[in-house]
């Protein structure tokens, strides 16, 4: 047998077996979710942003009580600062409790407007 078909071989049963465990992964998730399971971001920065954007305020309280930083969450893929994000959703106590924590109401991030012009 040639070389070059083995190699090819090979790599044709990795990327088979790389399917099939994504398709067991899968599987075990919607299982998971199916059960009741949540999915929790490992990242805290993410976890509080999305917070704020649905309006929990009990909970970005608690949040900010055992991580007073997160005021100032910073996380990519899009991510506005939690202030930005209740500004935009228009949670008014939500807001006044972020800036009463030491958010920044004219601090620039990215390409979007200051929360205080969206205010």
């Amino acid at each position: 047998m040639c070389p070059f078909q083995t190699l090819r071989q090979k790599q044709n049963e990795e990327r088979m077996m790389h399917y099939y465990m994504k398709a067991k992964i899968f599987a075990v998730v919607l299982v998971l979710l199916a059960a009741g399971c949540h999915y929790r971001s490992p990242f805290p920065e993410e976890e509080f942003i999305r917070v704020v954007t649905a309006g929990d305020i009990d909970t970005a309280s608690a949040m900010l009580d055992k991580h007073p930083a997160l005021v100032h969450a910073r996380h990519g893929g899009g991510f506005p600062s939690p202030l930005r994000a209740a500004v935009e959703k228009n949670h008014v106590k939500l807001t006044a409790m972020l800036l009463d924590r030491g958010a920044v109401a004219n601090e620039r991030i990215g390409d979007g407007p200051q929360p205080i012009l969206l205010a």
